[in-house]
């Protein structure tokens, strides 16, 4: 595989990007819904509409996920135990907290009854299902953050921060692992990657691909020092159509501020990275697929879903 090449003219002008309100690595964040940059903060001084005024016909909301169908993956304290202490973290349309959890470090928390609170987060899941037929009701951001961290763990690509569901405080949250040494954005990807970064390139160009990423972006998508790729704020994801979304998965939204990489989907290491996530997604078939149903996706993105792994076990098969 080529190596990216960063220059010293790119190094004296390298941006430290530590991430978007909203996302837990606090920085500030621009943008709006269909631009490059992530969420458009709510206007000062405009308050949020409460959720009663966002009536609708009977089982129209998200799909609830409580105490007793909780997915806790594994054993460790971070699935197990509680919430310590919670503070707010800034500004962006999707509310979100940096929390302890009790013996096992610390995690941003999004409730899922904040999703559909803010007038533009509303506009934003409308603009959503009418550009690329994903429906963020029937299957919330909170059950798409869940979803993406259990299919990282069942294709065990180590991208997505280990994610839970959680009661806190009579509410449902999501709870990701907070990873203390992440950079975010596609230049600190090239400045503190290499070496080391490469090998794992493809697994985020395909893996983002099959979990039907639609909003991949520099303030969602970093590097650990310890050279490992993480996407964070997976909430639109396993989209019906994520090709027709104005941003899009890792390599298009790479490509398309000027960080390509040097990605080929006509190399072999294209080829053997889409053999291995689909082949693995296959033996897990049944797994995947009660997951699904478990979270509510609707029917049409979980068949896009296979039809991306099937794509890519196609292309699986050149490889040599």
């Amino acid at each position: 595989m080529e190596e990216f090449e960063l220059t010293k003219e790119n190094e004296l002008d390298l941006e430290i990007i530590k991430g978007g309100e909203g996302s837990g690595y606090p920085a500030p964040h621009y943008g709006r819904p269909g631009e490059q940059g992530g969420s458009r903060p709510r206007p000062e001084g405009e308050a949020p509409v409460a959720p009663e005024e966002e009536a609708g016909p009977p089982g129209s909301g998200v799909k609830p996920i409580g105490p007793t169908s909780e997915r806790f993956r594994g054993s460790g304290p971070f699935s197990k135990n509680k919430v310590a202490g919670m503070k707010e973290l800034g500004g962006g349309i999707n509310k979100c907290y940096k929390v302890q959890i009790a013996g096992d470090g610390k995690g941003v928390l999004k409730f899922q009854d904040d999703e559909g609170t803010d007038e533009h987060l509303r506009d934003f899941k409308r603009a959503v299902l009418e550009a690329t037929g994903t429906d963020l009701d029937a299957c919330s951001q909170m059950h798409r953050e869940l979803l993406a961290s259990e299919i990282d763990d069942i294709l065990k690509s180590d991208l997505v921060p280990k994610t839970v569901s959680k009661e806190v405080e009579g509410r449902v949250a999501s709870v990701q692992k907070f990873v203390p040494d992440l950079k975010l954005g596609f230049r600190n990807i090239v400045a503190f990657g290499k070496p080391g970064v490469e090998s794992t390139l493809y697994d985020a160009m395909v893996f983002d691909r099959l979990i039907g990423s639609c909003d991949r972006h520099a303030k969602n998508v970093g590097v650990q020092l310890k050279r490992k790729i993480k996407f964070i704020d997976n909430g639109y994801t396993f989209a019906k159509n994520p090709d027709k979304a104005w941003n899009g998965d890792f390599f298009t939204m790479a490509r398309k501020t000027g960080y390509d990489f040097n990605l080929k989907e006509d190399s072999n290491e294209y080829a053997i990275t889409a053999k291995k996530f689909s082949d693995r997604a296959y033996r897990s078939k049944k797994t995947i697929d009660r997951l699904f149903e478990e979270h509510g996706l609707p029917h049409g993105e979980r068949q896009a879903f296979w039809d991306r792994a099937t794509e890519l076990k196609s292309r699986g098969a050149a490889a040599v």
